[in-house]
């Protein structure tokens, strides 16, 4: 089904949002392994603008506590690891250093995560810009198709 000039307008615009909160994340150095921005869509649905992405986005952007019981993907540790270079110590080498953490996890869960806003922040960046050149060519091309 093709798209009316007004579904176009708001497309871009949800376009100028999902940029925006990706650069947010960046920003923050908050998404590390890069699946979390990648996920970040929007789609234009009845012409409503819909904004998706990982569950875990929510997380990101409100902050959470993680409860004991459950535990951390052991690759998410790893790559952790890896990009704050720390190094085993105690007795405990590199390969057991993940599996020693997820189980810490497990066991005491772990602190509140810091929230880092990045939502929010992009919609109010996008919507602040001049927005009435976008709509305005939408509102002109259908106002010509109209008088045709």
């Amino acid at each position: 089904m093709a798209q009316t000039p007004l579904n176009q307008a708001i497309q871009q615009v949800g376009n100028q949002i999902v940029d925006q909160m990706k650069a947010n994340l960046q920003r923050n150095n908050n998404d590390n392994t890069g699946m979390l921005a990648n996920s970040i869509e929007a789609t234009v649905q009845s012409d409503r603008l819909v904004i998706s992405m990982l569950d875990y986005g929510k997380w990101v952007n409100d902050g959470h506590e993680r409860g004991p019981g459950r535990v951390p993907p052991i690759k998410a540790i790893r790559f952790w690891i890896a990009k704050n270079g720390i190094t085993p110590r105690g007795g405990i080498t590199a390969k057991q250093l993940p599996y020693v953490i997820q189980r810490s996890i497990g066991k005491r869960g772990q602190t509140r995560r810091q929230a880092f806003p990045f939502i929010e922040p992009a919609i109010t960046t996008v919507l602040s810009k001049d927005l009435t050149g976008i709509f305005g060519k939408a509102i002109d091309t259908i106002a010509k198709q109209i008088l045709k």
